[in-house]
């Protein structure tokens, strides 16, 4: 089903365990509880659908666009996300544990209460992104100046080496931290 066009398509609950839709175009699609369990949707449009709830474990979602999508709940475990657009996304309480996030924009998106442990965040955009209570304390690559664009909370984890940007306490070169809500 590749290329397919299933813009604004019902397919809340549907089971497509495996099935390809890479560059299909699902923009304002109903997912809400669907199990996409790994598919292939590289490419895919999934701008401002609604997957609440859905399954989109070990999917290849590489440079798909997911932006303004509504994801509470979702699960994309071990995930592929490189280089996909996941701007102004709602993914409170989302299951991203050793997703690949490398090169992902999740600007502005909000991530409370996330669980990205074991994801690889190498070189993605958090400008902006909602991290409170989202738990980052394995996530391999992150860097300082991807902590510092977000807004965190004191119930944010951090990896151990960042904790300190929690805390308060300012490295000697250190330029700031982003917004902490406390």
């Amino acid at each position: 089903m590749q290329r397919c066009l299933l813009r604004s398509s019902n397919l809340r609950q549907v089971i497509l365990r495996e099935a390809e839709l890479d560059n299909t175009d699902l923009r304002g699609a109903r997912l809400d509880g669907a199990d996409l369990t790994g598919a292939r949707l590289s490419g895919a449009d999934l701008r401002g659908t609604e997957i609440k709830g859905a399954v989109f474990t070990n999917c290849a979602l590489s440079s798909a666009r997911l932006d303004d999508t509504l994801a509470s709940s979702v699960s994309m475990r071990g995930a592929d996300l490189f280089s996909a657009r996941l701007d102004r996304a709602r993914l409170d309480s989302a299951d991203l544990r050793d997703a690949t996030l490398i090169n992902a924009s999740l600007a502005r998106a909000d991530l409370t209460g996330a669980d990205l442990s074991g994801a690889d965040v190498h070189g993605a955009d958090f400008s902006g992104a909602v991290l409170v209570a989202a738990n980052l304390s394995s996530v391999q690559s992150l860097t300082r100046e991807q902590v510092n664009s977000a807004v965190l909370g004191q119930l944010t984890r951090l990896p151990a080496e960042l904790t300190y940007l929690l805390d308060g306490r300012a490295m000697p070169d250190d330029s700031g931290i982003g917004i902490v809500i406390t």
